[in-house]
């Protein structure tokens, strides 16, 4: 078993993938006139489990599946014509508590000479590498009997069956893994090659031989052959080598250099509890390192360090682990880890099947195989059990399934690796969002309901702005996917406000938290407008906030001013919230929501929006300048123009801003789905509907052809705003959305036409470029491409690129970024060289000089959107010029290597580490986490280069592939959910040979092992 970057996840192949793989693999088709037969036995020293084992035979090779826990192997389809006197048995991997990765275990059939009950073990091993074996095969097992003091007839029996022989194969296995100075695996030992070996019998080569190269691993060694040579019974020997392979790892996860002997002792404690959760049929097995994870949460010693390196325990821990009350401590907890076994990915190098042209089975090979991006992610943290650092990135694995296609698989990844409460409710969150856009709604919704059933647990201890927002996220999510009930495992909007009323009331001496509480329910009755589509439920929902008014405390003002916030949007809603407006005017705060206090404004939008006109202009008037703007925004235009006051709106909207204002105006006025409905445009829709929504659409368009040019930025805000999220579309390209929605097409590409003439005319090359690619993103994501010439725009892009100066080199990689992805390669290749040739000259030891030169080379990890598209590598990874985008990143390490070694140096180096992930390396990636000292920066590393190898796209402007993995340009497969219309109309072809090998797919049994 490829273990230690392979061990996470257990995948079951379907049955089409077992009959691919199974027996019948290696050399070609047999003879089709000849019979067939199986070969079977066992790969023992104890029982190795997860063992691939090779039956060569001249020119051909079978393959077995994965050995079982006893070590049991089967070969099938050996054809009869072949003299099997000369085939060997090899074995890859596997685990009998000792990791078998890199270690080869051989017996020749000749030894057995029958094809039921064939052993592979330490002793046939020793034997069939003899030198003289196959000339003299009884001369090579008389040698190897000789030097091991053993009878010869128990070389070929189950050395379990016999004490002696038991403890000396696993004594020979221990010998085999101690490591030569080129860090490879020593080996079983060649009797007759290996001129080191003149004692005359093993003690003597262990004694004398090997431990003078042992160095600090010497004693460790010298304890686990005298605890083999100690047992009693030849089954001790599993329970022995799990507990001390357990002991190990649990040392490395702890991280000292020296233990106390009583924390020694504990620790043999705890690996020998965590040894016994793992028992099956009294049998002990394996345990790999998200059991041993899991088991240390479960008992509560999940290990955190006190100082940056990571040094020192925590000292909690620390007091723990070196308690004398430690084993009665620890028989309290329960491990449960018997079902955390992971992803075991398919060994690219063994694992035995013909993909040919299936797409499903290539898809499958992909994501399960340590081939994959997700194996290579998985290669990064192999060895650290760190939440911190494990929690995200399996998020991220979870999330990669799922785009592969694997969506119980994804959700089932989640619930056995992510530990953390806040990462729970997180990732199950991010894993909703990916099945959303996958379109698949029930799978989305169990993921929901899971990241809400954790958040519950948190809510009860804290209304966290975190916890209220991540509720309100989640009900926005579930409010789109239509769940208005619970349905089975869903969860719907009636369980989150049945929560909300079950948890008020430990809260109901708090006025902040009773506020976030009705802030929750107004999120989740906005949300189910804005998302369902649907208004009575929504008008349902908020009556709750209506009821909960008499119980609210009346302690500070700020929940007088809530009051107010309930009842103008209840009034957007169409309700009735006098209730609201009454208690708030009667009590001992009221003064502040007067005219001329500090937020009488929301008094003024009430009037305006329950008809109170006289009382409102009368407020307004009294209002600062400042106030009036808030009273507008929050209620008092849809009021005024819904109630008979639409003239004299537009006149106090053209008279009330001045020009430097008008950009904030039409912003107000033209907000989308935020999280409130104050603002005009939603307001006036929900109460007048979709003509009295046209009609201020149309005097809003009017009034602004009217304004005289301010600024360029300015501007850009009215005609080209449009960003990745909703808060961030607003102004003309707003209005165009909304005139789309109300069917008026060719009012939207009015809009949109006077937008793309404004913005040319711009003087300032940045705003004008970043106006210009907002364009033509909002043209794409409103379905306009046929009606306006995208490339006309790039053009004007592109020459305004080329002959301007920038303060901003991130506008000019953002303006190659959008030639590239609409496939002006060339003209973005010469805006990338622009942007590197601005790329101030090193300054060397100046931290600032050097942390704007490696962020404009390689990306800034800090960034919230995707850190690596703003940078000068990322645009020659882009163009297809990796080599570039290497030579990029190494120019960045060199301004690097000018500082020294500090917190600041290794936040640079995060975005190194990230660059690297990117452009697919994880070998360098790997090696630049390793130089990092300092905790928090390590961890951040590995999760920034985690999440790029995870989401590394081979064809990054087509959304039909995304795996190249010998690099030629033809996918391994298309994505899940691609269409055949979709293929026909792309100019990709699958590649028919995935590894670059040469051996075509349809009979390549081993499509990546080229790779």
């Amino acid at each position: 078993m490829y273990k230690k970057a392979t061990t996470y996840l257990l995948v079951i192949l379907p049955l089409i993938f077992t009959a691919c793989g199974g027996g019948g693999g290696g050399g070609g088709g047999g003879d089709s006139s000849a019979s067939y037969s199986s070969i079977t036995g066992k790969v023992i020293d104890p029982a190795i489990v997860g063992a691939r084992v090779s039956f060569i035979c001249n020119e051909k090779t079978y393959y077995s599946s994965k050995t079982d826990k006893e070590g049991s192997f089967i070969i099938k389809g050996v054809s009869s014509n072949i003299n099997l006197s000369k085939c060997k048995f090899t074995t890859t991997g596997g685990d009998d508590g000792d990791d078998f990765t890199g270690l080869t275990l051989t017996s020749a059939y000749s030894l057995f000479n029958k094809k039921n009950g064939i052993l592979i073990t330490p002793f046939t091993t020793m034997i069939t590498n003899h030198s003289d074996f196959d000339t003299n095969p009884t001369f090579a097992k008389e040698e190897v009997s000789k030097f091991l003091n053993i009878d010869s007839s128990k070389l070929l029996q189950n050395p379990m069956e016999d004490i002696k022989t038991a403890k000396l194969g696993k004594i020979l296995t221990k010998v085999a893994l101690t490591k030569k100075d080129n860090g490879s695996n020593r080996g079983y030992l060649n009797l007759k090659n290996d001129n080191s070996i003149t004692q005359d019998n093993v003690d003597d080569y262990i004694n004398i031989d090997l431990i003078p190269s042992l160095n600090q691993d010497k004693q460790d060694f010298i304890d686990i052959i005298d605890d083999i040579n100690n047992v009693s019974n030849a089954e001790d020997i599993s329970k022995l080598v799990v507990i001390k392979a357990v002991e190990k790892y649990l040392k490395d996860i702890y991280n000292q250099d020296t233990y106390s002997s009583r924390i020694e002792n504990n620790l043999i404690l705890l690996a020998q509890k965590i040894a016994d959760a793992n028992k099956l049929e009294n049998k002990y097995n394996s345990v790999n390192k998200n059991q041993i994870r899991k088991a240390l949460v479960d008992i509560e010693l999940t290990p955190s360090f006190s100082d940056d390196k990571g040094e020192v325990l925590d000292s909690a821990l620390s007091s723990k682990l070196s308690s004398p009350s430690f084993e009665s401590d620890i028989n309290w907890n329960k491990i449960d880890i018997k079902n955390i076994q992971g992803i075991i990915f398919i060994n690219s190098k063994t694992y035995q099947m013909k993909v040919g042209n299936n797409n499903d089975a290539r898809r499958y090979y992909y994501a399960h195989s340590d081939i994959s991006n997700l194996g290579k992610a998985l290669s990064l943290i192999e060895d650290t059990l760190l939440d911190s650092v494990n929690d995200p990135i399996n998020t991220q694995l979870g999330i990669g399934l799922a785009k592969y296609g694997f969506f119980d698989e994804s959700i089932s990844y989640l619930e056995d690796n992510l530990y953390q409460a806040k990462e729970i409710q997180e990732g199950f969150y991010e894993l909703a969002k990916t099945l959303i856009d996958l379109k698949q709604d029930d799978k989305a919704a169990i993921a929901l309901s899971k990241a809400f059933n954790t958040l519950k647990l948190s809510l009860v201890n804290s209304l966290s702005s975190t916890n209220t927002t991540l509720m309100a996220n989640i009900n926005r999510y579930m409010a789109e996917l239509g769940y208005e009930n619970d349905n089975g495992n869903i969860t719907g909007f009636s369980t989150m406000l049945d929560y909300l009323d079950e948890i008020k009331s430990k809260f109901n001496s708090k006025s902040s938290d009773f506020q976030k509480i009705t802030s929750l329910i107004d999120n989740i009755a906005v949300n189910t407008y804005f998302y369902n589509n649907n208004l009575d439920l929504a008008k349902k929902i908020f009556q709750r906030n209506i009821k909960y008014i008499d119980e609210m405390p009346m302690d500070k003002f700020s929940v007088v001013y809530y009051l107010y916030r309930i009842a103008i949007e209840g009034q957007g809603l169409g309700l009735d919230t006098s209730k609201a407006v009454n208690i708030a005017k009667s009590s001992a705060f009221a003064s502040r929501l007067e005219p001329s206090g500090t937020y009488g404004y929301y008094a003024v939008a009430y009037d305006g929006l329950a008809g109170n006109l006289e009382a409102a202009m009368a407020g307004y008037n009294a209002l600062s300048s400042s106030r009036k703007d808030d009273a507008l925004k929050n209620g008092l235009a849809a009021g005024l123009f819904l109630n008979g006051k639409k003239d004299e709106l537009f006149q106090y909207y053209d008279s009330a801003y001045p020009n430097n204002k008008k950009d904030y105006l039409i912003k107000e006025a033209t907000y989308q789905k935020s999280n409130a409905i104050m603002t005009a445009a939603m307001m006036i829709h929900i109460l007048g509907g979709d003509n009295e929504l046209e009609d201020f659409l149309d005097r809003l368009h009017a009034l602004s052809k009217t304004w005289t040019k301010y600024s360029d930025a300015d501007d850009k805000n009215i005609y080209a705003s449009w960003g990745s999220s909703e808060t961030s579309k607003y102004g003309y390209l707003s209005m165009a959305q909304m005139y789309k929605e109300l069917g008026k097409d060719t009012k939207a590409k009015q809009l949109i036409t006077e937008s793309i003439q404004k913005v040319k005319l711009f003087t300032d090359s940045e705003q004008k470029i970043e106006g210009l690619i907002n364009i033509i993103n909002a043209i794409k994501d409103l379905g306009y491409e046929d009606s306006f010439s995208i490339n006309d725009i790039l053009t004007e892009i592109s020459n305004e690129a080329l002959v301007s100066s920038f303060e901003d080199i991130s506008k000019i990689i953002n303006a190659a970024n959008i030639l590239s992805s609409n496939e002006q390669k060339e003209n973005a290749l010469k805006l990338i060289q622009k942007a590197h040739s601005l790329v101030e000259p090193l300054n060397s030891g100046n931290l600032d000089d050097i942390t704007t030169r490696v962020e404009s080379l390689v990306g800034n990890y800090k960034s919230n959107s995707n850190n690596f598209e703003v940078s000068i590598a990322n645009g020659y990874f882009q163009l297809g010029e990796k080599n570039k985008a290497e030579d990029i990143i190494k120019e960045a390490l060199a301004s690097l290597n000018t500082l020294e070694e500090t917190v600041d140096y290794y936040k640079l180096v995060i975005n190194l580490v990230s660059a690297y992930g990117h452009i697919n390396d994880v070998v360098s990636a790997k090696k630049y986490i390793s130089k990092i000292l300092t905790t928090k920066e390590k961890v951040s590393a590995y999760v920034e280069a985690s999440e790029a190898l995870i989401n590394y796209d081979a064809f990054l402007y087509n959304d039909i592939a995304s795996v190249d993995s010998d690099g030629d340009g033809r996918p391994d497969f298309f994505n899940f959910g691609t269409t055949e219309e979709q293929i026909n109309n792309s100019t990709l072809e699958l590649d028919d040979d995935i590894d670059g090998d040469g051996i075509l797919d349809t009979v390549d049994t081993l499509p990546y092992d080229g790779v």
